[in-house]
């Protein structure tokens, strides 16, 4: 009987040993399942951290794509705007070229119209007139 009785102690220490070892790799498992848990949060935070910043780095690409664009586009019609403003010049030019030819015609027209007027012409005019 007493071998009987060790016998049960000694079952129940390797017992309460296996209870032990398997209570041990129980929280081991749960510390690991613990730690990915946290490595998978952590995770998720840092692509949810990438994804603000990469949205907010395609925010600012975007405004500046849409400034370039606008740029872009001033810069196309600024040829454009020059040829029209230089047509307007030249036309300008043009009509005041005319302008002057007709003014150096009056002076003209109006300086022998003064010429013919002077009292000594007209004199010289009348001499010729009755010879």
């Amino acid at each position: 009987m007493v071998e009987a009785a060790a016998l049960c102690d000694f079952l129940r220490i390797i017992i309460r040993r296996g209870e032990l070892f398997i209570q041990m790799l129980d929280d081991k498992q749960r510390f690991r399942h613990a730690q990915r848990d946290e490595l998978e949060a952590s995770a998720r935070r840092c692509v949810s951290v990438l994804n603000d910043e990469l949205r907010s780095q395609i925010d600012v690409l975007s405004k500046r794509g849409e400034t370039t664009k606008t740029e872009h586009q001033e810069i196309v019609e600024r040829p454009a705007e020059l040829n029209n403003a230089n047509s307007t010049l030249q036309a300008a030019k043009t009509k005041t070229e005319l302008d002057l030819q007709v003014l150096h015609v009056l002076r003209v027209v109006v300086s022998i119209a003064l010429y013919l007027m002077l009292p000594s012409h007209i004199d010289s005019q009348m001499t010729k007139v009755k010879h």
